[in-house]
């Protein structure tokens, strides 16, 4: 009794309402500062506030017994505390059982999976195999071992931090591996711009780090073109295929699918030695972008273009569109992204045009030129030789019996230099750190910050700070027998790639889907807007509704304050999309929340309560004299 009359006390329940609004104070403090997820990893969804919503249901559960044996005047005083007592177990119960997840609908798409706010790990090995391992932000394990593969190779998680920031360091480092690289500023008053960046030859972080895009303009790292005294003889160029041919590979197989383009096979199509299969291809001999999507004008081979889905086993995916004269369209207006899927594309259209020579605005960094290979060895034939050559010492030397390319005689080595090209002007010159020097468009220019010839990129992780946006990220590494093979931070924005003996290795962020109980369709999508503005005033779905459990077909209009329910899911039309080269979508939030009849009963039962407590005294056991 003793312990039951501490646990009901008024102090008790005091210290705990406080101790509420104080953390209720912080965690709105710091959700406007690092947003929701951050507030809910450590307040909402953390072990000690379960424990503090437990102390306080045991203060409302003993305060209520404390007044045992009950009577007729205790009714309002229990019904209050019932309901409190319901609010929180609803509440509880949604935190632990409910659903929570988006829907993306373009029209005359179905899923039925949502993705929800979690992540997981998403692994490409090299034998064309796929597996997804789900991300735990509130483990307190150091490392979490993920899988063993082939009995020897462990794959582990380190850490997962939900609001990181990678940057990228790049240094010069020893002189036993040339790898150029240059820092520039990009500069102009009148679009406001004033962007750093870096040029490498090598780098792991992104493979495409030898060009950037700006807008139309193409700045780019590039060897400048030297001939070598002598070259080996060139391989006789493959004639023009006779059809546009699509290959599809996996990284490092030998085993390629071909498909004729003009007679494309029905169905899905599987890549050999692989776990991918090839959906939904589409050949266009006269591509144009339209607000339908990509669209043929012509039967002619004008400019060829390809549009496909690949899949594999574990649920990646990627679209790909692919145009025959203008390779890099899609990362040019924004359109590409990092490739999950472990895959080599190759798409030949015959008889296409050579493409017009580009008007848009292009910056040529050009590092100093290596000595000029020569072939050593002596040019007098003789027995045993190769070519005409004989094998000088150093070839000897080297355990060959052939001549090689080596560095050798050169006329001199150049220094940095650069070409600036739009369509009305030209220029180029010499380069010098800490120089600036313009590009002639518009008022453009460059400032050389580092130039590196021996350039070492690593990647450094840290938390954002209030006014950075940082993402989830996850240190993984991979070990056999014990040694560490690969280290590095995968985050959702790019996948990782290590090209291992072995073969390579890719992995990614993802987020997770759950399949629900019903598929979802949209049929159209709707948005009125205020007067005179593009500012929606409304937007709603007609959409198609299948009951996967009761073989149910309904169609309804969802909008923004008419939610539709299915199988204790709620649907709700969140937001949407217009784009003018994807078409329209719907983003619906599809919600499942257990407790929330928990949730209302207790509402109701508190406010009844409450109504007896202050407006029934035969119901109240606060006295006359006390309410007067």
């Amino acid at each position: 009794m003793t312990l039951i009359k501490i646990l009901s006390s008024l102090y008790f329940a005091i210290a705990l309402i406080s101790l509420l609004v104080l953390v209720l104070v912080v965690s709105t403090t710091l959700e406007s500062l690092h947003g929701t997820p951050f507030v809910q990893r450590f307040f909402y969804q953390a072990g000690w506030f379960d424990v503090f919503l437990g102390l306080l249901a045991v203060n409302i559960l003993c305060s209520a017994l404390s007044r045992w044996p009950f009577k007729k005047r205790h009714t309002g005083f229990l019904m209050t505390h019932a309901g409190i007592l319901m609010l929180l177990v609803g509440s509880l119960l949604s935190r632990l059982l409910g659903v929570d997840g988006q829907m993306m609908l373009a029209e005359g798409e179905a899923k039925d999976t949502i993705q929800e706010n979690r992540h997981e790990l998403f692994v490409h090995a090299p034998d064309g195999n796929a597996a997804a391992y789900d991300l735990n932000l509130h483990s307190k394990k150091p490392v979490r071992r993920l899988a063993v593969i082939n009995g020897d190779t462990e794959l582990a998680l380190h850490r997962v931090w939900d609001n990181t920031v990678l940057t990228q360091e790049v240094t010069e480092g020893a002189s036993d591996g040339v790898n150029r690289a240059i820092k520039l500023t990009l500069s102009s008053e009148t679009m406001g711009a004033h962007e750093s960046a870096w040029l490498i030859e090598k780098n792991p972080m992104d493979p495409d780090s030898t060009r950037i895009h700006l807008g139309p303009a193409v700045i780019e790292l590039k060897e400048k073109e030297t001939s070598a005294v002598q070259e080996a003889p060139k391989e006789p160029e493959a004639p023009a295929r006779a059809t546009p041919t699509l290959r599809v590979s996996r990284n490092g197989s030998n085993e390629v699918l071909t498909v004729d383009l003009l007679n494309i096979p029905k169905g899905e199509i599987p890549v050999p030695d692989s776990a991918f299969r090839v959906v939904g291809i589409r050949y266009y001999p006269d591509a144009r972008v339209g607000d339908e999507g990509l669209t043929s004008i012509s039967e002619e081979s004008n400019n060829p273009a390809v549009e496909f889905d690949v899949y594999d086993t574990a649920g990646g995916h990627k679209h790909y569109v692919k145009f025959a004269l203008y390779p890099d369209f899609e990362s040019m207006h924004g359109k590409d992204e990092a490739d999950t899927l472990d895959i080599v594309t190759d798409f030949t259209a015959p008889s296409a045009p050579s493409a017009k020579p580009s008007s848009a605005p292009s910056l040529v960094i050009y590092p100093p030129s290596p000595k000029t290979p020569v072939m050593v060895g002596d040019e007098s034939a003789s027995a045993g030789g190769f070519g005409g050559f004989r094998p000088s010492r150093s070839a000897k030397e080297n355990n060959t019996g052939t001549p090689h390319l080596r560095e050798g005689l050169h006329t001199g080595e150049d220094g940095w230099s650069y070409a600036s090209k739009s369509s009305k002007s030209s220029k180029g010159g010499e380069l010098a750190a800490g120089e600036t020097y313009a590009t002639g468009w518009m008022d453009f220019s460059f400032r050389v910050d580092q130039l590196l010839t021996h350039a070492v990129v690593s990647k450094e992780a840290r938390r954002a700070s209030p006014d950075e946006k940082g993402q989830i990220a996850a240190e993984v590494s991979l070990k056999q027998n014990g040694e560490v093979l690969a280290k590095d931070w995968v985050t959702e924005e790019s996948a990782v790639k290590w090209p291992l003996s072995s073969g390579q290795w890719t992995l990614r962020l993802r987020t997770k889907d759950r399949p629900v109980p019903f598929s979802l369709s949209l049929k159209d999508f709707r948005k009125v807007d205020y007067p005179g503005t593009n500012r929606a005033a409304s937007f709603e779905s007609d959409v198609r509704l299948h009951d996967t459990a009761e073989h149910v077909t309904i169609e309804k209009t969802i909008s923004m304050n008419k939610p539709l329910d299915c199988q204790g899911y709620r649907i709700f039309q969140s937001s949407y999309v217009q784009d003018p080269q994807g078409g329209e979508a719907s983003i619906f939030t599809v919600a499942k929340n257990p407790g929330i009849f928990l949730i209302y009963l207790g509402s109701c039962v508190t406010f009844l309560g409450g109504f007896l407590v202050f407006f029934v005294p035969v119901f109240s056991s606060i006295t006359f004299k006390e309410r007067t």
